[in-house]
């Protein structure tokens, strides 16, 4: 990362960062309590490792959340597989980056939490599926179904909060923002 350095001595520039502004607006609007959990504090919680718990757990059965977090906590694979190994089944999965090289245990955490759970979150509030994770992790449909399954249970309010948006915008043709302005959407409509 860098910085912007000011054009006076005694001036300071400061700049805001939204990155994740579209997941707090979620978590607002739904009130779902993952959302609310890890966005209801400064500094803000993880909302990433729990979600890659969940979808990696399709290719590395019985992981957790706990499990998935404690690679932080381990040097070696040979350890981690001694604690956990009894627990889950294809743990070596977690190990493998999606180019099929070798990833340290001091980096599987950061990586997977970036590359999957990160990317569902940014990805599936758009499209209602996680179809380009699972292109990332060479899954079949029904794989990617079953990811998919597993993420919305664990943002099940924020879920039916986007559900039911949906079908308001099919019944009346908008959906009405949060400053009372109304975003038409005739196209969602049977009369379309």
């Amino acid at each position: 990362r860098g910085f912007f350095e000011a054009d006076h001595d005694d001036h300071v520039i400061v700049s805001c960062d939204w990155s994740g502004v579209e997941l707090v607006e979620i978590g607002e609007f739904s009130g779902d309590p993952e959302f609310i959990k890890a966005f209801g504090q400064i500094p803000h919680e993880d909302l990433h490792g729990g979600a890659a718990a969940d979808i990696l757990s399709v290719d590395v059965p019985g992981l957790t959340e706990t499990s998935f977090k404690a690679l932080k906590d381990f040097t070696s694979a040979d350890d981690y597989r001694d604690h956990f190994g009894q627990e889950m089944t294809n743990y070596g999965r977690l190990f493998t980056n999606l180019k099929g090289q070798e990833l340290k245990v001091g980096d599987a955490y950061k990586y997977w939490r970036t590359e999957v759970g990160k990317g569902a979150n940014f990805n599936y509030w758009y499209s209602g599926f996680l179809g380009t994770i699972g292109d990332r992790m060479g899954w079949h449909v029904d794989k990617t179904g079953d990811a998919t399954k597993r993420y919305r249970e664990r943002f099940a309010v924020a879920e039916e909060w986007r559900v039911n948006l949906i079908e308001e915008g099919k019944r009346k043709g908008y959906v009405q923002l949060p400053d009372n302005h109304r975003r038409l959407r005739c196209e969602a409509t049977p009369r379309w």
